[in-house]
């Protein structure tokens, strides 16, 4: 499948003093074109292919399917400005913003069938509506170290055609050299946002979700673990994590224990959702290997910037 893409941009410098102190500023304008044509690929097999949720990383893709196994069809002018601040001294980037959207110039017709063939208006607007929009939503996207451990991020997209904020998030983070972290977050989401998986796997209302979790390094051998996310839309606890690890000279010791929705890969409904839970060990005796498992999966993914000291 041809696939073809323009990317063009311009790089404005400028020197400016704020808050007594030197700072060099960039301003910088950038277009993106892309071009992919509308092939049948119907008879080519799917293994481990899906479509892509909208970002700010998106404009300046041809790619709507993550895989190989479809190429999607691609018309697009993507126009986008961002600023970006710079400590004079160290050259260390403090503040960006971006924004930027992109405009269609023909119909998405290629979707997970592979067929040319656009969605059904009546069974499933939102992704004819995605297939047949003339512009994308408008994408925004701030990212400040406020200092050398505390940052922040800021993500809003918006359609101005339906008036409707299609996706936002907001996170705060807190790191420490010595492994402390902190990790505060808040995400909205419109229903029919997420192309990605089955029709029974996507979500079935506009989520909005509260997330918070922490990892404290009491001394050099213990550390303390936890996470809470609150789904508001529904009025539930989606996840509740509690960890400890011990970490000696000759043996290191994981124990997690965990609470969590469970929803039977039908995200669509919240009927058949249960509530599960367990108990996860991890013993490891040095030079000899260990016993349990588990433990190392649930730190690391549910505690951003959280780095376990290696048994």
């Amino acid at each position: 499948m041809p696939v073809s893409s323009v990317d063009s941009g311009l790089v404005f410098e400028r020197d400016l003093a704020l808050f007594d102190e030197t700072w060099r500023q960039t301003l910088e304008p950038r277009l993106y074109y892309a071009y992919a044509p509308a092939r049948d690929q119907s008879e080519f097999p799917d293994f481990d292919t899906s479509e892509r949720a909208f970002s700010y990383a998106q404009l300046w893709t041809p790619y709507r399917f993550s895989g190989s196994d479809r190429v999607g069809d691609v018309n697009k002018l993507s126009y986008g400005l961002s600023t970006r601040f710079f400590e004079d001294d160290s050259g260390r980037q403090r503040l960006s913003l971006a924004v930027g959207q992109s405009a269609y110039l023909d119909d998405r017709v290629i979707g997970m069938e592979g067929d040319l063939a656009l969605p059904d208006r009546q069974d499933n607007y939102q992704a004819w509506y995605d297939a047949t929009r003339d512009r994308s939503p408008i994408a925004t996207q701030l990212d400040w170290q406020i200092t050398d451990r505390w940052s922040t991020r800021y993500e809003w997209l918006y359609d101005e055609q339906r008036e409707v904020t299609e996706r936002s998030a907001a996170y705060l983070r807190y790191r420490h050299p010595e492994g402390y972290a902190l990790n505060l977050g808040y995400r909205w989401e419109l229903e029919g946002f997420d192309p990605s998986g089955d029709a029974e796997d996507r979500l079935g209302y506009d989520r909005e979700e509260f997330d918070a979790s922490f990892a404290y390094r009491v001394g050099a051998k213990f550390d303390l673990i936890g996470r809470y996310t609150y789904d508001n839309t529904n009025s539930r606890t989606l996840d509740t994590l509690a960890g400890v690890q011990w970490n000696d000279c000759c043996f290191g010791v994981q124990v997690a224990w965990r609470e969590w929705i469970e929803d039977n890969d039908t995200a669509n409904t919240v009927e058949d959702d249960y509530t599960d839970r367990g108990l996860f060990l991890r013993f490891v005796l040095k030079g000899l290997g260990g016993v349990g498992q588990g433990t190392d999966e649930i730190f690391a993914e549910s505690i951003p910037g959280y780095q376990p000291t290696p048994f």
